[in-house]
């Protein structure tokens, strides 16, 4: 019985070159996915033309003031965001700090990709830029 096997690719959005082909770099497997949960992050709703669903207010819930209240609502809308807009990864768990100090959380994505039987973790770290 053969295993078979899922590669994801996507273009790499720095713009990065191929040094010796000149194309425009990709992505692979897990660095695609990771790419894929940044871009959703830093979506807000409405932002996508006729996909006004996709995405989350992250950039809004930044601005709130930085309680637990907040983390436990940033935390639920970042696994909301990861289970509807990307099939490619199993959630295991999402983990917000706050840390008032710095005007920011960090936040901890572990999840299960397909071609991996480890759990691969994300760290973040959320901050106002404005």
């Amino acid at each position: 019985m053969a295993l078979i096997t899922r590669t994801y690719s996507d273009l790499d959005l720095d713009f990065g070159k191929h040094p010796v082909t000149g194309d425009i770099l990709k992505k692979k497997d897990i660095s695609a996915v990771a790419a894929s949960l940044m871009n959703l992050f830093n979506t807000s709703n409405y932002e996508r033309l006729f996909q006004p669903d996709i995405g989350c207010d992250l950039k809004r819930m930044l601005f709130e003031p930085i309680d637990s209240t907040s983390t436990i609502l940033m935390q639920d809308v970042i696994k909301q965001t990861v289970i509807n807009f990307e099939p490619r990864v199993k959630l295991e768990d999402v983990s917000v700090e706050a840390f008032s100090e710095k005007n920011g959380y960090k936040v901890f994505i572990t999840f299960y990709y397909a071609n991996n039987p480890e759990p691969i973790t994300i760290r973040l770290f959320l901050e106002r830029i404005r």
